[in-house]
């Protein structure tokens, strides 16, 4: 059996694989951007904690799943975030990013439902969850974010996260929509990080899924 930690590079692949649909599943509104959200994973997630306490006290009920991401340019970090429930207008929204010591731009868009939140949500771990960016990038993306995949508020996810896991691999299945994941090549990354779970794992290049 795959060892299914997170610093397990072929593991991880498969963690984003299952949590990516699961952003589906959860049929997000909307998809913000906040800037210069900070400069280390302590103040980025105090701030984002501030920062919904206030947008729910201001708008209602907001749900929300977020991950950081670094700037291409190195200038600081940025977070994405799925969001469901009331609008914030974004001059608004960035106006309280911006008391909470955030950069003061930021990008409200409507998420059509068929935009591909499960190729898009967790692109740092493997750009778009289409293929391989090397064994750093899904190291520096859990570094980024606390050891996570995703950080959402309680009820962004139906039954939590594990149930919304669940409901998307178990949709992907059934519409046979598994295709991005046939450039994965699971023995080349279990040989090249040493998982446990190597002969289980090699089942993905007639399953069509990750593992």
């Amino acid at each position: 059996m795959p060892c299914r930690r997170l610093r397990c590079r072929p593991c991880l692949l498969w963690a984003a694989w299952r949590r990516g649909l699961a952003l589906a599943d959860a049929r997000p509104e909307r998809f913000l951007t906040l800037t210069l959200v900070g400069e280390d994973w302590a103040t980025v997630r105090a701030r984002m904690f501030r920062l919904r306490h206030h947008v729910v006290q201001e708008v209602g009920s907001v749900e929300w799943c977020w991950s950081v991401e670094p700037n291409p340019r190195g200038t600081g970090h940025h977070v994405h975030a799925f969001q469901r429930g009331v609008f914030v207008p974004q001059a608004r929204l960035s106006e309280l990013a911006r008391r909470e010591g955030m950069g003061f731009r930021c990008d409200i868009r409507r998420w059509q439902a068929n935009a591909g939140a499960e190729a898009y949500g967790l692109k740092g771990v493997g750009y778009g969850l289409k293929g391989l960016a090397g064994v750093a990038a899904g190291e520096v993306y859990l570094a980024e974010n606390g050891g996570r995949l995703t950080h959402q508020s309680r009820g962004f996810f139906a039954g939590g996260v594990r149930a919304a896991e669940a409901r998307g691999v178990a949709a992907a299945r059934g519409a046979g929509d598994l295709r991005e994941w046939q450039l994965v090549k699971v023995s080349d990354l279990a040989a090249a990080t040493g998982c446990a779970g190597a002969g289980s794992l090699d089942a993905a290049r007639t399953s069509r899924e990750p593992f």
